[in-house]
């Protein structure tokens, strides 16, 4: 009978392969079943509506993210639906908050360049109903703030790829088949940042270890998961059911990015401080010149002999030169990119 109790422990818990499938209940929210206190939910609505950890630990349901009746964690997503900034695409996704309780919690995020750095995010999926067996749908990826994302893991024609950055700028990219899988077959996922390093996991087997700190380490980055659909057309939809999902990154990593660009409000600051420093610019030109103006004219009624020309002329004699703006920078040597792929791959 103990014996008995420990093997149920196991398969409620979750071994490598089963991870909490058979513990869900279908009468429970995905807050009261997932830890999702460092999560926030972005809707396909007509704004894009983001639902905060704690509205989703306060079990949040709505059309587009529910509990299934297998109760697995369901994001819902149509073509047709409202669109982040910088996105063609809706989604129905959770983002990472490594800090969520700051006041601005999507500017504490961590970065892959730190040598004894370990991130990761894990998860057991199943590609539900879809509009067409072709369809495009991203469900895990590592995403730069303010910038593109590293690494896109995404599912089409029952084959799981990871479409990977290869430079800083994301303009050069590998799309790396790393599994495949059966109409409602349930498999597991993990993608891991390891001191520079970017692994993915399929089934727990690895399938890939590139060395992206070299060009990568300049951004600071988070996890996402859900339904990213890779469409805009009015019937195309997409359901992915998720039955585990664990998000690991040290308090000690997540730091905070202190770039400008994200926040309207700073850019808006800067633009108002700039446009100041012009006008004080302009003003105090304006008066130098009416003084020399002003003195010429004096002297020159004064003696007869001084004209506007010679004061000038004498100006530009005293005139000490300014200080010179310095601009310099460094040129670095591109990473090497190591890919390494399993002899055997499932065909």
């Amino acid at each position: 009978m103990m014996h008995s109790s420990l093997l149920l422990v196991v398969i409620i818990l979750g071994s490598n392969n089963v991870k909490d499938v058979n513990g869900l209940s279908s009468s429970k929210s995905p807050g009261d079943q997932f830890r999702l206190n460092n999560w926030k939910l972005t809707l396909p609505d007509s704004s894009a509506s983001e639902i905060s950890p704690d509205d989703l630990e306060d079990d949040y349901e709505s059309s587009y993210f529910y509990t299934a009746s297998d109760g697995s964690m369901t994001f819902y997503v149509k073509g047709s639906g409202g669109t982040t900034d910088g996105s063609n695409y809706p989604r129905s996704e959770l983002r990472q908050l490594c800090n969520p309780d700051a006041s601005n919690p999507d500017r504490y995020n961590w970065r892959v360049g730190d040598s004894d750095s370990y991130n990761y995010v894990e998860g057991t999926y199943r590609i539900g109903d879809l509009d067409s067996s072709s369809r495009k749908v991203v469900i895990q990826q590592i995403h730069a703030y303010d910038a593109p994302p590293l690494i896109k893991i995404q599912a089409e024609s029952n084959k799981v790829y990871a479409l990977i950055k290869l430079d800083e700028d994301g303009d050069d990219e590998d799309k790396v088949l790393i599994g495949e899988f059966d109409d409602d077959e349930i498999f597991s996922l993990k993608t891991v940042m390891s001191s520079g390093y970017l692994k993915v996991y399929f089934n727990d087997e690895q399938k890939t270890n590139l060395k992206v700190r070299e060009y990568w380490s300049g951004y600071t980055n988070y996890f996402k998961t859900g339904n990213y659909l890779q469409s805009s057309s009015s019937s195309a939809y997409a359901y992915i059911h998720l039955y585990y999902l664990k998000v690991y990154t040290p308090d000690s990593k997540c730091t905070y990015d202190s770039s400008f660009t994200y926040d309207d409000d700073a850019a808006s600051a800067a633009g108002n401080t700039a446009a100041v420093a012009s006008a004080v610019s302009i003003i105090a030109l304006l008066l130098i010149a009416g003084g020399i103006y002003g003195f010429c004219y004096w002297k020159k009624n004064k003696s007869g002999k001084a004209s506007f020309k010679d004061s000038i002329d004498e100006s530009a004699a005293t005139k000490q030169p300014g200080d010179t703006p310095i601009v310099s920078g460094e040129n670095n040597e591109a990473g090497q990119i190591e890919i390494s792929v399993p002899v055997e791959e499932t065909q």
